[in-house]
């Protein structure tokens, strides 16, 4: 198990305001708004409950597919949703540029709603990297 080094919080206190840590350093409250649409959270059910039990039936490998292509378009959707606000995006950037073992972002909020999000898929979309990987 490695030890955490450098540690970026998204903190929540209400739906829609997010707070950015990273050391000693805190961001003002800023607005926050879901970009994930209705039409979104289908699919994404749909990709993830329903797409995998159909192999011995019609597949839908053609909706699955355009699924795919939207899950790096949701991760910047949900990047730029959280770090659009200049201070934001500087404490990420610099949470970027350290080159050390442990880093580590974490998601700081007791309402279902953030908690739901598919962080995982959170992507920055000047260098199109998922921003959480292995």
């Amino acid at each position: 198990m490695s030890k955490i080094m450098l540690e970026l919080t998204l903190s929540f206190s209400s739906i829609d305001c997010v707070t950015i840590k990273l050391n000693d350093r805190t961001t003002n409250s800023i607005p926050f708004t879901s970009p994930l649409t209705k039409a979104d959270w289908e699919d994404m059910q749909w990709y993830l409950e329903a797409y995998p039990t159909q192999y011995a039936a019609d597949v839908d490998d053609s909706r699955a597919d355009q699924i795919v292509a939207k899950l790096k378009v949701w991760g910047q959707g949900l990047f730029n949703a959280v770090f659009a606000d200049r201070s934001a995006e500087r404490l990420f950037n610099e949470f970027q540029d350290e080159n050390v073992e442990g880093r580590q972002i974490s998601i700081a909020a007791s309402q279902p709603k953030i908690l739901r999000l598919p962080w995982e898929l959170l992507c920055d979309p000047v260098d199109q990297l998922f921003v959480i990987s292995n």
